[in-house]
């Protein structure tokens, strides 16, 4: 199942490439109102399967995966810390000088000049900056969707509230980390019964590469999160 899920999310990712590439991806933004919606419910799938800049990153890691057969991770004691710098960029913004500065820095808005604007693409420094980031994803997977990207905010913050989201079985889990070394947002999956990691864009990765049939799996997991926490508390209580 998880095979197809990986076949389905690509064939989606491949349409908004082509949406974007036509010209098109502008007029379709409106409707992404109900993506945010689904955020509540379900978790970010913007991020993991709609974004052209993810999805070009994603196609430069494979790529480098090929020349290089390796991919580098941000070391775990760093990681804890610098996963929440994509928020407090956010919120940074709201400063005109540092949004001035970010400007050229925005690999997201840098795509979209070259990519939807062809017949007028600037050699600028935000172009260098985003074929940079894709340059750096060949070794490192999603840089700028991990660390920079102020537009994951609106996407990654109101999956808080979801419902559904990646759970684990411990008790059938052999502890390989394999799931750990698939994810591209660099969540340590082996860690939690139940994902609720922000960093996280429901790509299902952890899930394909799992070698325990239905050790990892995407279920309705809210109310028992909650009953892990009511539980906790009447222990400490």
């Amino acid at each position: 199942m998880s095979k197809r899920v990986q076949y389905l999310r690509f064939s989606i990712q491949s349409l908004f490439i082509i949406i974007l590439t036509l010209g098109f991806y502008r007029s379709t933004r409106t409707y992404f109102k109900y993506i945010v919606l689904l955020s509540f419910l379900a978790g970010n799938y913007f991020c993991g399967w709609i974004c052209p800049f993810g999805t070009v990153q994603e196609m430069f890691s494979r790529i480098g995966k090929m020349i290089f057969n390796r991919q580098y991770k941000m070391p775990r004691s760093i990681q804890k810390y610098l996963q929440f710098s994509r928020y407090i960029l956010y919120f940074s913004l709201s400063v005109s000088v540092v949004k001035d500065i970010f400007s050229y820095f925005d690999g997201y808005k840098s795509f979209f000049k070259l990519v939807g604007d062809l017949p007028n693409v600037p050699l600028s420094i935000s172009v260098f900056i985003m074929l940079s980031f894709l340059v750096i994803s060949m070794v490192f997977e999603r840089p700028f969707c991990n660390y920079f990207c102020p537009e994951a905010y609106k996407f990654s913050i109101r999956s808080i509230t979801r419902l559904m989201n990646i759970t684990r079985n411990e008790k059938t889990c052999v502890e390989c980390k394999k799931c750990d070394t698939a994810c591209p947002m660099n969540i340590p999956v082996s860690k939690s019964n139940n994902v609720r990691n922000l960093q996280c864009i429901n790509c299902f990765k952890c899930i394909e590469t799992c070698p325990v049939e239905k050790t990892l799996g995407y279920r309705f997991a809210f109310k028992k999160e909650l009953l892990r926490l009511k539980t906790k508390i009447s222990r400490n209580g």
